[in-house]
């Protein structure tokens, strides 16, 4: 398990811990998305929740996930994305989001990060959008393979 801030890596150890995982099943480090800390090809799923939505460089991050996934893995993760341009969601979304990045650790309510998804070139992109009031972002579902 990896996360960009050290003060979150005890919310995964308990989430895990009140699951029945064991200890000794889950490594939990600080890092970063962009640089991640796993050989190419390591890997048979790549599990993200808003993480595009949060890091510098959306491109590097996804370039990482590709790079560390084996042949066939799968890239499952959730999202905020940009509303459609020119809607009332995506004018809300441009007036709300320095506040949202202020507030909630940098989170980029307004990014398009299907699009970075995308354009990174995986087989299949499968999508399933939610909205959520909280943030005033769609919330995607996605499932890459």
């Amino acid at each position: 398990c990896l996360d960009r801030n050290p003060a979150a890596l005890g919310y995964a150890q308990q989430a895990a811990a009140a699951t029945g995982l064991p200890p000794d099943r889950l490594q939990v480090v600080a890092g970063s998305a962009e640089a991640l800390p796993l050989g190419d090809g390591s890997v048979d799923v790549v599990i993200a929740v808003h993480v595009l939505c949060c890091v510098g460089s959306p491109d590097r991050a996804v370039a990482e996930v590709r790079r560390v996934l084996r042949p066939g893995g799968r890239y499952l993760f959730i999202e905020h994305v940009a509303a459609q341009p020119g809607t009332r969601l995506a004018s809300v979304q441009g007036w709300v989001a320095p506040v949202v990045r202020l507030v909630a650790d940098g989170c980029n309510i307004d990014r398009d990060s299907l699009q970075t998804i995308r354009a990174a070139g995986f087989s299949a992109v499968q999508v399933r959008t939610a909205r959520t009031c909280a943030c005033l972002s769609p919330l995607t579902l996605h499932s890459i393979g």
